[in-house]
């Protein structure tokens, strides 16, 4: 009897997790609808202080500025980039070379910018599936960049997304008394990558190592944009009982400003 209670129960479990993410898609797309025209060119980032994570000793430095993304997914061409043998190369101390792929958050590689053009249309279909990266760094070669995401929607959704629970979304008013728009997740159980991090070592030819540390934890995480679709915050906070030990933790947050 209790088997037949518990067949039961998973075509209702399936449904509250539809309707979840109904309700997701449906509330953030409307919101997306009321976005004021942007207006910035520029963006630069900030890592607060505090911040920390496992095997990271310090963050990249960002540049005086990066150009906004246009508001088309062909926009993001290199926005998410997760080759690993392309991830581990890009050594060179040159920032002109790193900031082609920084077209995305630091630190989890989420949209800069989300539109009703490239935040959802289930009639879109990703036309370049990979990029090649040679014409960016010269005569190396780092091989392919794979695009993960169809849109912003499934890049936001799928980082939120766990077994245990839902993305939620909310707007809220900012401080200019605007709404802003917040993706966001309270105790979700995953393993996270996190990237825009050195480890402090050197290889056998002197560059130092990037590295993009993969933690497993219970998390809560959120990402807020600005009245114009631009993000302006990310954050990741790790939850007990992961550890009590400031260096088995996670704490980090990264700002974003526009001119």
């Amino acid at each position: 009897m209790k088997h037949k209670y518990l067949l039961a129960l998973i075509p209702l479990l399936l449904s509250s997790c539809s309707k979840s993410s109904e309700i997701f898609l449906h509330d953030s797309s409307e919101a997306i609808k009321k976005l004021e025209a942007v207006t910035a060119t520029t963006y630069t980032w900030k890592i607060e202080e505090g911040s920390h994570v496992s095997d990271a000793n310090y963050f990249l430095t960002p540049s005086p500025s990066y150009p906004v993304p246009g508001p088309s997914m062909k926009d993001y061409r290199f926005a998410f980039i997760t080759h690993e043998s392309c991830l581990g190369t890009l050594q060179d101390t040159d920032a002109s070379i790193r900031d082609e792929f920084l077209q995305c958050s630091i630190l989890t590689r989420m949209p800069i910018r989300i539109t009703q053009e490239n935040y959802y249309d289930p009639d879109y279909q990703r036309t370049t599936p990979a990029c090649d990266i040679d014409h960016i760094v010269g005569d190396s070669f780092y091989g392919k960049v794979a695009m993960d995401y169809d849109m912003t929607y499934h890049a936001l959704y799928a980082f939120l997304d766990a077994e245990n629970t839902d993305p939620q979304f909310k707007t809220q008013k900012g401080e200019n008394g605007k709404d802003q728009l917040v993706f966001y997740v309270e105790n979700c159980s995953k393993q996270i990558q996190f990237y825009g991090m050195w480890s402090g070592n050197k290889d056998e030819d002197g560059y130092e190592i990037l590295t993009n540390p993969r933690v497993t934890a219970r998390f809560d995480m959120q990402f807020v944009y600005n009245e114009q679709g631009l993000l302006v915050e990310e954050k990741i906070v790790s939850k007990a009982p992961m550890s009590q030990a400031y260096s088995e933790t996670v704490y980090l947050r990264a700002t974003y400003s526009y001119q």
